[in-house]
């Protein structure tokens, strides 16, 4: 009888054995196992004596027959013929159809290999067709018995025992501990709170997802399907959100930074927001109970006290400030400039009043804040430039160098003594410039052109000296400025500082000016030790020293700011912005910005 066994087994190329390493833990295709078809051939040795199986290194076994098959599952069931020489290192079984491949180990179980036997009770939809394996594996090879197919009748339906941790957000990993799990993890369809999650890894009884985007915050249900049927976590899982507790004060001007106390930050990762009703507002600092926030510019009223509602976005996440936040005003309304031309003034202030020098009309105007109204004060007896450096000393100002007809440089020296209302021409610059930006250091004038010179002028000898060249030339965007007694410069792209020991400029850091186009009509000044910049006529920015960053402050408060020229002069405690453009009917102006 065993004779007749064997060579049924043989002759039906039912034994196959394969390199041991091609059983992966992560359950590899078993039907990608490189089997070599092993014949077992029977030594006959006469009619007296039955057949034996030669020694061999690998073992020999046998799929039996499925049994039990009922709506809990199935039991596989195997027979060793020869164990081999080779230590054996696992066993059990394998399953497979068209579309799913499971592996069921049974070494870590009770039993042994004599005739070892598996009671399954998932992964088995009913109705469908599977094939089967046992499967031995030594320190060598991977052997295989036969196939033999069933009918499935269907399997337990899943379990979710527990899960971990109980509170997540957005992004984080849960790991969901059960029974009847596939280890497929296409098969395993998460959803929480109905929403589909990305299962990353499952096993036949954990399973491990992504928490999904959503809007919601609280409690939510976790369920798995497999096998057309789903089920329900014993238990809510806990979703959380940025939360907003307090803020650091209840009212700022635009531009001012505020320290924002909450918790749950840091929960969604680095998409996180923060407005001031729909402005967003720049985030300086983050960590998971408290933000640095700057106070964002209203929107479209800039003459008033704005009342706005304070919201934190984290993904898909929002959430309100209980209280109220006030941004205050910062921008006000006086007499605009009694002329209107598209011309690059330039203005200065000297003894609490404010000057622009009309080069069509040849007229020097002077602003009184006492009484908010422009007075002309002096005709000026030169010819017509504008771009110029206004340098104002002791009672006097001198307006040097610029343009005529937007691109002929000229030398031009003039200085109006304010005393006697004089003017005097003074000897030609011994240099020029398409643009130029100034700061005074050290007792010293300094002058850098777009040309990327650097010139310093000494007031009391009434010399100027050249230095070493700026890094780079510029067209519309190069700002300087004093903070701290440190000169600083800001061009496209790129902060430099001062080096006055060695005449050099220093790259410090990066800025958001990107494009030299959009910073045409780019205004610039110094205030209250800082310096400020008004890229491409729209967008007011300070420059933080301590960052060495610019932070976006406020906004021009009119339209068509980017279009408009513009010149500024500094009157106690405030910046004047005159606009004598009249372009597209919206000029001329007169703005005053202040910071409490």
């Amino acid at each position: 009888m065993k004779r007749a066994i064997i060579n049924l087994f043989a002759l039906g190329n039912d034994y196959w054995r394969v390199p041991c390493d091609q059983l992966k833990a992560n359950n590899k295709h078993m039907k990608q196992f490189s089997g070599i078809l092993v014949l077992i051939f029977l030594t006959l040795s006469g009619c007296e004596k039955d057949a034996e199986l030669q020694p061999k290194d690998y073992p020999y076994l046998i799929t039996l027959e499925v049994t039990d098959i009922n709506p809990t599952g199935v039991r596989f069931n195997a027979e060793v013929l020869v164990y081999g020489l080779d230590s054996i290192i696992d066993f059990g079984f394998v399953w497979y159809n068209n579309e799913s491949q499971y592996h069921y180990s049974l070494y870590d179980h009770e039993g042994n290999t004599d005739n070892f036997t598996a009671k399954v009770q998932n992964n088995l939809v009913a109705n469908q067709y599977y094939q089967c394996r046992a499967y031995i594996e030594t320190t060598n090879q991977l052997v295989t018995g036969n196939e033999v197919g069933f009918t499935s009748s269907g399997s337990l339906p899943p379990e979710i025992v527990d899960f971990f941790p109980d509170t997540v957000t957005d992004g984080m990993s849960v790991t969901l501990v059960g029974k009847y799990f596939s280890p497929i993890v296409s098969n395993n369809e998460v959803t929480v709170n109905d929403i589909s999650a990305e299962v990353v890894s499952a096993s036949n009884d954990t399973i491990i997802f992504i928490m999904p985007e959503m809007a919601f915050q609280g409690n939510a249900a976790i369920k798995l399907s497999l096998n057309n049927q789903t089920i329900s976590a014993p238990r809510t899982i806990t979703i959380i959100g940025p939360e907003i507790h307090t803020l650091s004060i209840d009212e700022a001007q635009s531009g001012t930074y505020i320290t924002v106390e909450g918790k749950h930050f840091l929960q969604g990762g680095n998409d996180l927001k923060l407005y001031f009703s729909d402005q967003e507002a720049e985030i300086l600092d983050t960590i998971d109970k408290a933000l640095v926030v700057v106070v964002p510019p209203p929107k479209n009223n800039y003459f008033d006290n704005v009342p706005a509602t304070v919201k934190i976005v984290a993904g898909l996440k929002t959430n309100y400030y209980s209280g109220g936040f006030n941004i205050l005003k910062s921008w006000y309304q006086h007499e605009p400039p009694p002329f209107t031309w598209n011309n690059e003034y330039g203005a200065f202030s000297y003894n609490g009043k404010g000057y622009i020098l009309e080069i069509d009309s040849k007229q020097l105007y002077e602003y009184r804040p006492g009484n908010d109204h422009w007075y002309a004060i002096s005709d000026y007896p030169g010819e017509r430039f504008d771009r110029s450096v206004h340098l104002v000393f002791d009672d006097h100002v001198m307006i040097m160098g610029g343009v005529v007809s937007y691109s002929n440089k000229v030398r031009y020296v003039w200085v109006y003594n304010f005393t006697n209302n004089q003017w005097t021409q003074k000897p030609d610059l011994p240099f020029d410039f398409f643009r130029a930006t100034h700061f005074r250091l050290n007792d010293l004038d300094y002058i850098i052109t777009s040309e990327a010179e650097v010139w310093t002028y000494n007031q009391a000898n009434d010399a100027f000296t050249q230095l070493n060249y700026f890094p780079v030339n510029f067209t519309y965007l190069g700002t300087s400025f004093v903070s701290n007694g440190v000169a600083y410069a800001s061009t496209i792209g790129v902060n430099w500082q001062y080096d006055p020991l060695n005449d050099q400029w220093i790259n410090i850091s990066s800025n958001p000016f990107i494009s030299e186009s959009d910073a045409y009509n780019t205004s610039e000044f110094q205030y209250k030790d800082r310096g400020y910049i008004m890229y491409h006529g729209m967008d007011l920015y300070k420059f933080d020293t301590d960052r060495m960053q610019w932070i976006r402050a406020s906004v021009f408060p009119a339209s068509h700011g980017s279009t408009l020229y513009k010149t500024t002069f500094i009157i106690e405690e405030k910046v004047y912005l005159a606009v004598p453009d009249a372009q597209y009917q919206t000029g001329p102006f007169l703005f005053s910005y202040q910071e409490e």
